[in-house]
């Protein structure tokens, strides 16, 4: 197998995953609030314009990090493969797994709901009627898709963190 192939996955692996869970803390502990403060005229624009730029990042990262991931252990483990679940390692690398492809369901939701959210802010006459439940369940709804994404990102790096030493 050769080293650069490697240094390449991990590379790959490694920076886009950072990029990933770091955007996903940064919305939760930064950005939402200060999105859940800002007035009706500024949330819209500001989401929207968030939305296509940085979702199709975060969705582009989660899927590079997770196929990077899955071709490195593959590669690491190529000669055992009958036994990837005998060790705390390969449990490990499946737990992270499944933990960081939940994560990127949640991503999605994410964007389509701060989608949804601009489409309803920059309604005037939608966000002052009954838009305004409308946008209150989407804020909640976004709320809770940012916070389980990142909860579920850091879980899935402290389990594959951690599996080098079980």
């Amino acid at each position: 197998m050769p080293q650069e192939e490697i240094i390449t996955l991990r590379l790959l692996h490694i920076v886009f995953g950072a990029f990933w869970v770091g955007t996903a803390v940064f919305v939760v502990a930064a950005l939402e609030p200060a999105l859940r403060a800002a007035p009706p005229g500024v949330r819209g624009p500001l989401l929207g314009r968030l939305s296509r730029g940085i979702g199709h990042m975060l969705v582009a990262s989660a899927v590079i990090t997770l196929v990077a991931g899955v071709a490195l252990a593959l590669r690491l483990r190529q000669d055992s493969l009958g036994a990837w679940f005998d060790t705390g390692w390969g449990v490990a690398m499946l737990i992270g797994f499944i933990v960081s492809v939940i994560a990127l369901g949640t991503s999605l939701i994410t964007g389509s709901t701060a989608t949804a959210i601009a489409r309803v802010d920059e309604q005037p006459e939608q966000a002052a009627g009954e838009g305004g439940s409308r946008i209150e369940e989407l804020g909640r709804r976004f709320k809770a898709a940012v916070r389980w994404t990142a909860v579920l990102t850091v879980i899935g790096v402290g389990t594959m963190a951690a599996a080098r030493f079980v």
